[in-house]
């Protein structure tokens, strides 16, 4: 039995609205508005979207079989994997050398962290992980600069798919996939995030009990998320500094002309003592 929906020429026989509620071909209403009884109609039962089901007296109940709502069948879940793994299929060396030319950066660094190429969306793709290296979602380049996301994506981080426990220490935490291959060019164990406040849980999880290195974008935004994620990893981190580069971001002072050597610079003198990890006094003293 399918339910039709009230209008102005047929309204609710039951409350006279016209919308709202409905009506089965033999006479059955279901009413939005009311649950009292009604005279000439019997109270049926409660419908499970919340109405009240009037049938006319006289009329038999196997007469009328209430048809039970078919939930819809769930959509496919969409598998990153699988579409990181046609993306870096896709990509050919010619588009791979191009962007690398445009961001300074040598192609195995970006082929590091997984780059790929979307044909039907024309950008560059890089898969975002969690902390137990599943990718949850690809961040897309497209060739105006601009930056998306794989319809479905989950935010992630930018790493290469070796566990980031296994790393030596320092841990250097950037911004953004680019900036992760920039400071992998340079040698160092880096790990992107995707935004300046994204990725904050999986890095609290995978950074515990390590030296941390927080490279800050040179903006507001930059700065306030490595102060806040910094803040959050001194309990937990073995040691957590952050250093600001002299350009917009890692990537921009590499294209200037920085070095390992220009990073450690900072890292050697950075304030070591702004995130410290406290220390647990002895209770005996």
């Amino acid at each position: 039995m399918t339910w039709i929906r009230c209008t102005k020429s047929k309204p609710c026989a039951i409350c006279g609205k016209p919308d709202w509620c409905g009506f089965t071909s033999d006479g059955v209403s279901r009413c939005m508005r009311v649950m009292d009884v009604v005279p000439g109609y019997e109270r049926f039962k409660t419908d499970i979207n919340g109405g009240t089901v009037y049938k006319p007296d006289g009329l038999k109940q196997e007469n009328y079989t209430y048809q039970k709502k078919i939930a819809p069948k769930p959509k496919p879940v969409l598998s990153f994997l699988s579409a990181n793994i046609k993306f870096k299929e896709s990509l050919t060396d010619t588009r791979l050398q191009t962007l690398a030319n445009q961001l300074n950066i040598e192609p195995e660094f970006l082929k590091d962290i997984g780059i790929g190429w979307c044909a039907p969306q024309q950008a560059y793709t890089f898969p975002m992980s969690n902390q137990k290296m599943e990718i949850v979602g690809i961040r897309t380049r497209h060739l105006d600069g601009s930056k998306r996301a794989i319809k479905g994506s989950r935010q992630g981080i930018f790493m290469t798919f070796a566990d980031a426990r296994i790393f030596q220490d320092p841990i250097v935490v950037c911004e953004g996939p680019t900036d992760t291959a920039a400071l992998l060019q340079l040698g160092f164990n880096a790990i992107g995030r995707p935004s300046a406040l994204g990725g904050r849980e999986i890095l609290l999880d995978i950074l515990k009990d390590r030296e941390v290195v927080i490279v800050s974008d040179n903006d507001g935004a930059g700065r306030k998320g490595a102060e806040d994620l910094a803040t959050s990893l001194y309990r937990t981190a073995s040691s957590t500094i952050v250093i600001e580069p002299p350009a917009k971001d890692a990537r921009a002072w590499l294209k200037d002309g920085a070095t390992k050597e220009s990073f450690m610079y900072l890292i050697d003198n950075a304030d070591k003592d702004v995130y410290a990890k406290p220390q647990i006094q002895n209770k005996s003293a």
